[in-house]
């Protein structure tokens, strides 16, 4: 999946979504996302086709939110994995909760499996 079908995949999200970094102060709730590892296809030493996956990261101050935003997910008919859930960021006074969303999650040549 490239980062631009990502972005279009996230358009309709009910909270701030930005790559990597807000460029000023957001109070929670509130996504970013980041390019992760690449899990590229190779034949005859070449790349044949690049497949990246994306780190999402929830900030959130209640439950309810989180809950929210994971009804979200569901509305996109694909398929993603929470890896993290309810860190508690001291220091900010916000949870955090992180989710795998992929080529290999539910995405075949940059675009959405339609499931529905």
């Amino acid at each position: 999946m490239e980062a631009k079908n990502f972005e279009k995949l996230f358009s309709n999200c009910p909270f701030p979504v930005t790559w990597h970094h807000f460029q000023t102060e957001t109070s929670p709730p509130f996504v970013v996302w980041k390019e992760e590892e690449s899990d590229n296809v190779i034949s005859d030493e070449k790349v044949l086709a690049q497949i990246d996956h994306f780190r999402v990261e929830f900030y959130y101050e209640s439950w309810i939110q989180k809950k929210q935003f994971e009804q979200f997910l569901m509305s996109l008919n694909v398929t993603w994995q929470r890896v993290v859930s309810d860190v508690w960021i001291t220091n900010e006074d916000m949870y955090l909760a992180s989710y795998e969303i992929g080529d290999g999650f539910g995405y075949e040549s940059g675009n959405a499996i339609n499931r529905g």
